[in-house]
């Protein structure tokens, strides 16, 4: 066999190996647009015994919005067809589809950026009210809890849930129900304001319009430990 038939090979199969991932490529673009389309603002999703890695995968290429907290999930094979809608919406419709209740949007300059999905709620994980013991000892911090968010407000669209617990709002530390109602009236329904929240030990960020949030609240301490690293 000849030096040049040799060569002649060589490049042929290199040739080969190039177009095999280029259509390897393509067709995982194909795939990506058959699950997910996002335009216009509007989103729909169409999966079936699709991995969950692979919808996940196609959520943050189309709509640059990252889930975290399924990992342990990625392999499941699931079947979801949704209506076009907004982002938010189908993809609220699509954590309810997997059974996942315990999430938070988190924004950047209006724009959802991220979903994270929490574990399940664990009564033990919330800081407790330290109700037996008196509310100036040098272990807590005094916060605001959520007790209640109301159907169609914008605390539910942004993924509130009760037991939350507001430390800040605007920039301002909350120490009391009194003071998040005072905050919340110094800016308008065209403000955007950032509210800090601690879940289940995990500290969470929260874009929302000025004005009424739309939860219920009471007077709470948490442990200071709890907050170790916020700042």
């Amino acid at each position: 066999m000849n030096t040049r038939y040799l060569s002649y090979r060589k490049v042929l199969l290199t040739l080969l190996i190039l177009l095999s991932g280029s259509a390897a490529g393509m067709a995982e673009d194909g795939i990506i647009d058959e699950i997910v389309k996002f335009q216009n603002d509007t989103l729909t999703i169409q999966a079936s015994k699709t991995p969950l890695i692979k919808i996940l995968s196609a959520i943050q290429n189309k709509c640059l919005v990252k889930i975290t907290g399924l990992e342990h999930r990625k392999d499941e094979k699931i079947t979801f067809s949704s209506n076009k809608g907004s982002l938010e919406r189908v993809l609220k419709d699509f954590l309810r589809h997997l059974g996942e209740k315990n999430y938070a949007f988190e924004y950047g300059n209006a724009a959802l950026l991220q979903i994270v999905v929490l574990p399940g709620a664990q009564a033990d994980n919330y800081p407790a009210p330290l109700a037996n013991q008196k509310e100036n000892l040098p272990d807590t911090v005094k916060a605001v809890r959520v007790v209640g968010v109301i159907d169609g407000s914008q605390a539910q669209s942004a993924g509130l849930m009760e037991g939350d617990i507001i430390l800040e709002y605007g920039g301002l530390k909350i120490g009391s129900a009194d003071e998040l109602i005072k905050a919340t009236k110094t800016k308008t329904n065209t403000d955007q304001v950032e509210i800090l929240v601690l879940r289940e030990n995990y500290r969470l960020r929260f874009i929302m319009n000025g004005g009424l949030i739309g939860v219920r609240i009471q007077n709470a301490s948490i442990a200071k430990e709890s907050l170790t690293g916020f700042e």
